[in-house]
């Protein structure tokens, strides 16, 4: 019996990776983001396996009927992925800047995950997958509410997870670190770089074996390790090498 899926975000780069190795895992995928045409792409190509929805996560109200009408057309919900999210630089400190990154990866994402941590509670079963990031370790002069918006997210998922405690519900929080993607291009350092669908792939496998906390790839755990053991003072003084 084939298991639903619904991946929040899914257009490009990572989510749109996640949901092509989900569906040819045999999910069949609710799949949305702002571009329906690329989503419209999607559910032509693989009728059988997505269900294409336009949904913009900062339309608090509407999304969230969006996603009641994705999950009926489902018919079910086994797992739900929220990967919408923005990471804007912000060099000048702009809050128009900050406002909508926190609107989009702390209001958008909290609105969806509220509402389908309450479906798998009286589904008694599901799996909730959020997106953070390693920026989530500490803070960034260049991105200050984007990195603060990734530890509100892995935070969260903590928080869900306690709730949850007891009941067969895995919440699964997934840590990124440079991935090949049109976000993460847009940051001034790389190293590590994975594809989207190299990251997918780690993604699926944490999903199988339903892990708390993923590093993406694995190796960034031991870096998150080490960047939480740098002093305050000291990690301010880097943030200098940063433009």
């Amino acid at each position: 019996m084939s298991k639903n899926a619904i991946v929040i975000g899914a257009t490009s780069g990572i989510g749109r990776s996640v949901a092509e190795c989900l569906a040819a895992h045999g999910y069949r995928v609710g799949i949305t983001g702002r571009r329906i045409e690329l989503l419209q792409e999607m559910e032509q190509a693989a009728p059988d396996s997505f269900v294409a929805m336009q949904m913009d996560v900062m339309q608090l109200e509407q999304s969230v009927g969006q996603l009641k009408e994705l999950i009926a057309r489902l018919g079910d919900l086994d797992l739900l992925m929220i990967n919408s999210g923005i990471g804007d630089l912000d060099r000048e400190l702009d809050f128009a800047i900050e406002r909508r990154t926190i609107e989009t990866n702390v209001l958008g994402m909290t609105n969806l995950a509220v509402y389908g941590t309450h479906y798998f509670i009286n589904r008694k079963a599901g799996h909730l997958v959020l997106m953070s990031s390693v920026a989530s370790i500490r803070g960034s002069k260049i991105a200050p509410a984007y990195n603060a918006s990734k530890a509100f997210i892995s935070n969260y998922a903590e928080g869900l997870r306690q709730k949850v405690n007891g009941l067969p519900i895995t919440v699964t929080d997934i840590r990124p670190g440079f991935v090949d993607t049109a976000l993460g291009q847009t940051y001034p350092i790389h190293f590590w770089l994975s594809t989207p669908d190299e990251a997918a792939a780690d993604i699926y496998k944490a999903i199988c074996k339903k892990k708390k906390i993923a590093y993406i790839s694995g190796r960034w755990k031991w870096a998150a390790y080490m960047m939480r053991l740098i002093p305050v003072g000291v990690y301010c003084r880097m943030g200098k090498r940063l433009q």
